[in-house]
């Protein structure tokens, strides 16, 4: 009897063995004919684990269910030239390489990798009736690309809601009428998006390289909502054919942007509302613009001879929406084919005309009276009038300016500069830079700005005790190079609507 037990028991843990080892296949697998995918689970008893390559691929291959035994592909899954595969359903396989659909004919529908988290790379392209991509609502991260290319049936891509990263998202050569969802996507180096007609979506993107959204069908793109929570692009934004007659509200959060090039022929546009610098040396705007007023907040170029071209704008009647931005970071202006444009000679256009070392020199083609040669927009110049000062009477003592320091990161900070009812704002200034504005903007000597804790409360309480015959110690050393930088800094001056000091009667109000 006990030698009979011990038997079985080493029975038992053979099999076992022999089992847990067929759990995992080896090496790369091929399938080339429905036999083959019929004969899986014979060639390969208890497989659900592939730690290779999966390739699907032949012409009389209509049906990849008996593969529903895989759990995991370590490697890459690929159905390429199944030319009678109608679907991809079930199955609920966890890839964690690649997936490439491509080339089947007859794919009607993709429901089948509900289990896959996270991907190298997912391109689905050339299948003609394809309709449906719903088989990825696990999927979370991207490390590589997702392309979406020249799938002729494809109306709509809605079920990407749970992706927080991708590196490289295509969608191109579709058919597709609206792209929704993407609503979890927190990071994405470059987005390309054409020939579509409704986007709605990427609601919580925060970080982008390059987004490139344009289309090429006669009725253009005609409603673009989302992106409304970027806050800084390291690439280039460019829009192309935007029709959409509302008023077009996005990316308003956004500050910086590396490059950027518009064109819509649609409504109002109020998108990219608080601007404050395209970093490299290109702005391009074409299209329906009724001004440039939704640039009112941008403050600076960047790049090698930066310029702004504006051409085949008919609405556009004047250019001084740009007026905000520091003359000595923009080098020469494109500006033609603006038929309404009369008014040049804002204060942006003649500070850096009548510095006069334009190189290229600007261009000036086709447009309203006026407009049409640097010669005539500097005679202009000439004629402006001298604008009024400011009487700084918001409260007793504010003809002495000040400032609000707010640390941002390690390296960089906000400032705040007022002076009477005029109020400057500049953001992301680095911190030697802060040091000299501290040093050597015009501030009387007897406040002390200390940039590690300076606030505009702090700056009432300095303020209330000069008043009362206080003073406070502060070196301030000249230096007339660098008083005249922060001169010219300081003559940006804007109306900060939101942020109003009042000080009277000993006390300190923040409105």
């Amino acid at each position: 009897m006990k030698r009979k037990t011990i038997v079985l028991i080493q029975m038992l843990l053979l099999f076992c063995s022999t089992n847990s080892n067929a759990q995992v296949c080896t090496g790369d697998i091929k399938l080339e004919t429905q036999s083959d995918v019929d004969n899986f689970n014979i060639n390969y008893p208890n497989c659900t684990e592939v730690d290779g390559n999966i390739l699907v691929t032949g012409t009389d291959i209509t049906d990849i269910s008996p593969l529903s035994q895989i759990d995991k592909v370590v490697g890459d899954f690929e159905i390429i030239n199944c030319q009678n595969l109608l679907t991809i359903s079930d199955t609920d396989l966890n890839v964690q390489g690649s997936i490439r659909i491509v080339d089947n004919e007859s794919l009607n529908d993709i429901n089948g990798f509900n289990s896959t988290d996270s991907l190298k790379t997912l391109n689905i392209f050339e299948n003609p009736i394809l309709i449906s991509t719903k088989g990825f609502e696990a999927l979370r991260v991207v490390s590589d690309s997702l392309h979406i290319d020249s799938n002729d049936s494809l109306k709509s891509i809605p079920f990407f809601n749970s992706i927080e990263y991708i590196s490289y998202l295509e969608i191109d050569r579709n058919s597709i009428d609206s792209v929704y969802g993407f609503n979890k996507l927190d990071s994405i180096e470059l987005l390309f998006i054409t020939n579509v007609q409704i986007i709605n979506g990427f609601h919580s993107l925060r970080k982008a390289g390059t987004i490139f959204i344009s289309s090429a069908n006669t009725n253009g793109i005609h409603r673009i909502q989302g992106f409304n929570n970027v806050e800084r692009m390291t690439g280039t934004l460019s829009f192309g054919s935007i029709t959409q007659s509302d008023p077009i509200t996005i990316f308003n959060k956004v500050r910086y942007i590396e490059n950027l090039v518009l064109h819509t022929n649609g409504g109002e546009f109020k998108s990219l509302m608080h601007l404050e610098e395209v970093g490299n040396n290109r702005m391009l705007l074409r299209g329906n613009f009724q001004n440039l007023d939704f640039l009112s907040n941008m403050r600076r170029m960047g790049g090698f001879k930066p310029f702004i071209r504006i051409e085949d704008c008919p609405n556009l009647t004047d250019i001084s929406g740009l007026d905000g931005i520091d003359p000595e970071t923009v080098n020469w202006f494109w500006i033609r084919r603006n038929e309404n444009l009369n008014i040049c000679h804002s204060n942006l256009v003649c500070a850096v005309l009548e510095r006069g070392d334009n190189d290229p020199p600007s261009i000036w083609i086709d447009n309203g009276p006026g407009c049409n040669t640097t010669e005539e927009i500097l005679e202009q110049c000439e004629d402006k009038p001298d604008e009024p000062e400011e009487d700084p009477s918001l409260c007793p003592i504010t003809s002495r300016p000040g400032m609000q320091i707010d640390r941002v990161d390690d390296d960089n900070y906000n400032i705040m500069y007022h002076y009477g009812i005029k109020r400057m704002y500049l953001k992301y200034v680095k911190y030697i830079e802060l040091l000299d504005l501290i040093k050597y903007h015009k501030v009387e000597k007897e406040l002390l700005f200390d940039f590690d804790t300076f606030t505009l409360e702090r700056y009432c309480e300095r303020a209330e005790g000069v008043s009362r015959g206080e003073s406070y110690d502060a070196e301030l050393p000249t230096d007339p190079i660098l008083q005249y930088r922060v001169d010219r800094t300081m003559s940006e001056i804007d109306f900060f609507s939101n942020f109003v000091l009042s000080l009277g009667d000993g006390e300190c109000v923040k409105l």
